[in-house]
């Protein structure tokens, strides 16, 4: 007869204490011994979801062996995160676990269906909707969209990827910045600078003016050059020029070479300003740009 997940077997309830060490064990970074409770574990109770699940996390997190090595550990990982989720398909931690890894291989699809199960399973959708007070603030459910939102912002699908950031925000007020800060590794600037641009290719521009005016206000290093070409693009988009050039201007003044230094910064520029570009640069910048695009 198999063994279940139940504190009314002896077996079954060393395993968990066991998960429970390795858990600490690897917060610690102390990856070998806890790989060894979670086979301790694994040999009292094979049907033991979260013991395979922290040995995926085992060793998708073991960062200290060579190259070669660490694609050993990523495909132990999947093995480990794979067997999780068919013993326990209902739990979200598994698919994030999983998620993580595809997202580390840049496989950023899956990584998006694997996170988008665990939002499903969570049902974080309506707790953000409706959040109750009293209920223990929802924090997988804030990383999930995180994640999501990055892979959809790697795969390039910007309005999913704004949505996603939006609700990261939205749960943020909910939760003091310092509690975030330390169980969380919460980080509002990258949040902000990826929904602005993902407000600017999805043609949100005084979003996008918002997003960027706010992150260069935040922002440890307001003088971020990219920052200051990025909501050019948005005034110009916008209309608003003459803060546009003003932008262009700073960022400039910053580094001589931001043009070589961003690639993207004239694809999404309106024809027409384009065209004020060429009166209002110096020679040495128009020399580093193809206007033509």
């Amino acid at each position: 007869m198999n063994k279940i997940n139940s504190f009314n077997d002896a077996d079954n309830h060393i395993a968990l204490l066991l998960v429970k060490s390795a858990k600490q064990k690897l917060k610690k970074k102390n990856f070998i011994a806890a790989l060894k409770d979670t086979d301790k574990a694994i040999k009292l109770n094979d049907k033991l979801s979260s013991a395979y699940f922290i040995r995926g996390e085992i060793f998708c997190s073991n960062d200290t062996f060579t190259v070669l090595t660490k694609l050993k550990n990523q495909e132990n990982a999947l093995k480990n995160y794979n067997i999780a989720i068919q013993i326990d398909p209902n739990s979200p931690e598994n698919f994030e676990g999983r998620g993580k890894l595809y997202f580390m291989q840049a496989k950023y699809g899956a990584a998006k269906n694997d996170f988008t199960n665990a939002i499903t399973l969570m049902k974080a959708d309506s707790l953000i909707l409706k959040p109750d007070p009293l209920d223990q603030f929802p924090l997988m459910s804030f990383s999930l969209f995180e994640r999501r939102g990055q892979a959809n912002f790697k795969l390039g699908q910007y309005e999913e990827a704004r949505m996603d950031f939006s609700k990261v925000l939205e749960l943020s007020e909910l939760a003091e910045p310092s509690i975030l800060s330390e169980i969380y590794s919460f980080n509002e600037i990258d949040i902000l600078e990826s929904r602005g641009y993902a407000n600017l290719k999805c043609g949100y521009f005084k979003e996008a003016i918002d997003d960027l005016s706010l992150l260069l206000t935040e922002s440890d290093n307001p003088s971020d050059f990219n920052k200051h070409l990025l909501r050019a693009v948005a005034y110009a988009n916008n209309e608003n020029y003459e803060l546009a050039l003003d932008d262009i201007s700073t960022a400039t003044n910053i580094n001589e070479n931001c043009f070589k230094e961003n690639e993207h910064f004239l694809e999404d520029l309106p024809d027409d300003f384009k065209g004020i570009l060429k009166i209002y640069l110096p020679q040495k910048y128009l020399e580093d740009l193809d206007l033509s695009i």
